[in-house]
């Protein structure tokens, strides 16, 4: 009680409390408190942002989110993070799941928002991820500082959105244009040097089958200002496997395999595939 609260109850000048100082201001620059249910993402030990489930709905590449210096994936020494179940921790992802990509997405089972480990194509159809872990309260990506490892890991932020792709495939005079979603739309095939099944993409005679073209005996390739010729020994899928895949960037990747032995070789390699054209 103040001293003056007798003399208030008296008619006399009434008792204040005395008000509590006012919080310090925030840094413009420091992300907002998460909200229930959002994400606190950190580089190291500095908080970058807050994925709210607006935010996660985007399905965002979490190297898009990272500084410019953090979003290649092969410098990243592991993912941490909290959630309602517990910590997790993935070391090297990208030496441990280099066919995948990690994004975010709105957790299925709840109100928060969720990593997913996912295939290239599975993402851009915002289908399944092969590994997820649910209802994150905070991700942290922690760095190589060394600078030594990952320099050359092309993911990197730069990705572009497979359904805007476009693969031209000309044949007889004829040109057809297959769209993103219609390719990623096509069932995949496994690569022939995996047998775990982990790693899909087309048997280019699969993707002329759905443009309605022939198979042709000599075809040629264009990615950028590459090209790469195709003869009748390459389309022997007994011997020889025409292959195409979506990386990690979100482009069309074409590449060779050879039998060799027991396995198999890569003879043929472009980056960046948008038309193919059926010579004879």
């Amino acid at each position: 009680m103040c001293a003056f609260a007798l003399l208030g109850a008296l008619g006399g000048t009434a008792c204040k409390e005395k008000a509590s100082p006012a919080p310090p201001p925030t840094s413009a620059t420091e992300p907002a408190p998460a909200a229930l249910g959002a994400t606190e993402l950190y580089v190291g030990e500095s908080k970058i942002d807050v994925i709210d489930r607006d935010k996660a709905a985007t399905w965002p590449r979490l190297d898009s989110l990272m500084p410019a210096n953090a979003r290649r994936y092969g410098t990243w020494l592991a993912l941490r993070g909290e959630r309602a179940k517990g910590p997790f921790e993935i070391k090297k992802p990208g030496a441990l799941y280099g066919s995948l990509v990690p994004a975010l997405f709105p957790s299925r089972a709840g109100a928060g928002v969720s990593l997913g480990l996912f295939d290239p194509v599975e993402l851009a159809r915002k289908g399944e991820p092969k590994i997820s872990f649910d209802e994150l309260r905070t991700l942290r990506v922690e760095l190589d500082t060394s600078g030594a490892r990952g320099q050359n890991d092309h993911m990197g932020g730069e990705a572009t959105d497979p359904n805007a792709l476009t693969l031209t495939i000309e044949h007889g005079g004829n040109k057809v244009e297959l769209r993103g979603e219609q390719l990623l739309g096509l069932p995949q095939d496994n690569e022939p040097t995996d047998d775990t099944g982990e790693h899909k993409g087309w048997k280019l005679s699969s993707i002329l089958a759905a443009a309605k073209a022939p198979a042709g005996k000599r075809l040629l390739l264009t990615g950028g200002e590459l090209n790469l010729t195709l003869e009748a020994e390459d389309l022997d899928e007994a011997t020889s496997v025409p292959f195409v895949k979506l990386n990690r960037q979100g482009a069309l990747r074409y590449r060779t395999y050879k039998k060799s032995g027991e396995g198999w070789r890569v003879a043929g390699d472009l980056r960046g595939l948008s038309k193919v054209q059926i010579l004879q």
